[in-house]
């Protein structure tokens, strides 16, 4: 799976309050309207029932959940410049652990777009403990950059949003946008870096 030419893309969540389809679908709209040919692998109920095919991969055997992954991208190789993966559940989660580190297994991405949401600014440094966790098994599949970070944070306040995207910004070394607004432009230039 290696050797594809198209650029395959993880999207994960840290934390439960994660939006990775709204998140997928920015990105695709985005690429879509550069012309870029990019589709997507959903492995969830709701977006089987929105694309209409891919599969659900909590219904499947954990075993088998990479390699079916695999077959899925290699029919899209050749197809698409990129193609997203949807992620599902996270690391921290004990009922849907084993689904998303699967499916990271069975993506082997190029990149990875991460998603997360926090109830409160206080929630950073759990978020930034995530972050180390994940880029460990990351590392364990392949080595692949973080090219951005969304952050759902709609319980917060206003002001007190921005100054948590202000200082998230200044630790992490990747872009950190509402999934909810407008895809920064640095994510999609990271996108065109990849090799």
């Amino acid at each position: 799976i290696d050797n594809l030419q198209t650029r395959r893309v993880f999207i994960g969540a840290l934390n439960a309050f994660g939006a990775e389809l709204p998140v997928l679908m920015q990105l695709l709209k985005a690429l879509h309207k550069k012309g870029v040919s990019a589709d997507w692998l959903p492995t969830g109920l709701a977006s089987n029932l929105i694309k209409g095919k891919g599969f659900v991969a909590e219904s499947l055997i954990s075993d088998l959940i990479s390699g079916y992954l695999e077959s899925h991208i290699i029919e899209m190789d050749q197809n698409f410049q990129y193609v997203f993966v949807e992620g599902q559940g996270c690391l921290k989660d004990p009922l849907r652990a084993g689904t998303f580190v699967n499916l990271l297994h069975g993506a082997r991405p190029d990149a990875v777009v991460l998603t997360a949401g926090l109830e409160s600014a206080a929630g950073t440094d759990e978020l930034q403990a995530s972050l180390i966790d994940f880029k460990r098994v990351l590392r364990s599949v392949k080595k692949a950059p973080v090219i951005g970070l969304a952050l759902s944070t709609y319980q917060i306040k206003q002001n007190d949003r921005e100054n948590l995207f202000t200082s998230l910004q200044n630790i992490f070394d990747f872009p950190v946008f509402n999934p909810y607004e407008e895809l920064p432009a640095e994510i999609l230039e990271r996108l065109k870096t990849l090799s």
